[in-house]
């Protein structure tokens, strides 16, 4: 089908070529009230690792190039007139520091709002934020609500500094843009290849078992994260962490 042709109301993911983006696109086209899903990644032959589909479109796009960013959201989003972004980009490893990865953090999530705002069609965005924003002390409470104190200790590791700095990027524009911004703070996802830092200590040649209490923590299942996700970009009319 054409892009012309494509009925309106399809999604554009973005790190659809992740574990959970690929997940996502999967369970995105197969719920028949999607007409289609426009998929980003970095790799060339990306859209291999996606399921195939007459609904879906993938490209090939460096979100951390503005104008690039420009070109998709002006070009194949508003020809295929797209409703929604759901925005997983974001550096995987802890290990890795500086510009390149602060780019795709971050200035990838505001050069997409700053983008989406002036859209024809494009009227949601859902971002898929972390628990670890959250602060730990042990003077806060041990049960995390969304109304929790953020970490914003300068002592943090990059890795932690640029998520929180990207959800107040969502957060300090909802109720002030014309988009509907939803962000999910999601428990970390157990499972390879997610970044989940718990599942490669857990996959350790030698994994020492803490001695104290009970540990207290939550984490999800790619299933899990991805009905989340898709609840969050179908609903309307509704915003917030």
């Amino acid at each position: 089908m054409s892009a012309a042709r494509r009925p309106p109301g399809g999604l554009l993911v973005t790190g659809a070529t992740t574990p959970i983006g690929i997940r996502l696109c999967a369970s995105l086209l197969g719920d028949p009230r999607t007409p289609w899903v426009l998929a980003v990644g970095l790799e060339p032959a990306g859209g291999a690792l996606l399921p195939p589909d007459p609904r879906l479109v993938y490209r090939a796009v460096d979100l951390t190039r503005p104008r690039l960013a420009h070109e998709l959201l002006f070009g194949p989003a508003r020809d295929l007139g797209v409703e929604g972004i759901i925005h997983l980009s974001m550096h995987r490893s802890p290990r890795e520091r500086g510009r390149e990865v602060h780019a795709l953090n971050v200035d990838a999530l505001r050069s997409l709002l700053e983008l989406a705002e002036r859209h024809p069609t494009i009227r949601r965005l859902v971002l898929r934020s972390h628990a670890e924003v959250y602060r730990v002390h042990p003077d806060l409470p041990t049960l995390v609500t969304e109304d929790h104190p953020l970490d914003l200790s300068p002592g943090a590791g990059q890795w932690v500094r640029d998520r929180v700095e990207a959800d107040l990027t969502a957060c300090a524009r909802m109720g002030l843009s014309r988009l509907e911004i939803a962000v999910l703070r999601c428990a970390e996802v157990l499972a390879p290849g997610t970044g989940s830092q718990l599942w490669d200590y857990l996959s350790a040649p030698v994994c020492f078992r803490p001695l104290g209490y009970d540990p207290m923590m939550n984490v999800l299942s790619p299933e899990d994260a991805v009905d989340a996700l898709t609840r969050a970009a179908r609903a309307r009319g509704v915003q917030g962490v």
